[in-house]
């Protein structure tokens, strides 16, 4: 008999991202090669420099001191948009707040979430090409799959 475990890492990131695609909020390559598109790119770990429009996904924490079979997944998604108009990234993050913040026994791919919550909304700010950034993070409450 097999025990079920809460997803690792990878796991859930990827979930997350298919549920941001299924959406119609991102594109996601898994190998990484993005042609032209109007939606955001989306990477893991770094941000590269291209293309402008893009989100990068980092988990920074897997918090089990409240219960090892439902932990708590913190991560941050920073988003970037190209153009000189700060609010363009506020659309984004907001769209992408809308979607997923408070969403509750749902199941994402193979990850079962008891809860997702945005926990820090940060100021937005231009990168060194002064394209408008901004990161949010979530703790994403994963159930045992």
């Amino acid at each position: 008999m097999t025990t079920a475990r809460a997803p690792d890492t990878t796991a859930l990131e990827e979930a997350l991202v298919r549920r941001l695609t299924a959406l119609g909020l991102v594109r996601y390559e898994p190998n990484g090669i993005y042609g032209a598109g109007t939606l955001p790119a989306v990477f893991f770990g770094a941000m590269p420099d291209t293309p402008n429009d893009a989100i990068v996904i980092n988990t920074y924490n897997e918090d089990r001191s409240r219960d090892d079979d439902n932990p708590d997944y913190y991560l941050q998604i920073r988003g970037r948009r190209g153009g000189r108009d700060p609010r363009a990234v506020d659309h984004l993050m907001d769209a992408i707040f809308e979607a997923i913040h408070d969403t509750s026994h749902e199941t994402w791919g193979s990850v079962r979430v008891l809860l997702c919550r945005r926990v820090v909304r940060a100021p937005r700010d231009p990168d060194a090409n002064g394209r408008w950034t901004r990161p949010d993070s979530y703790c994403i409450t994963a159930n045992p799959s």
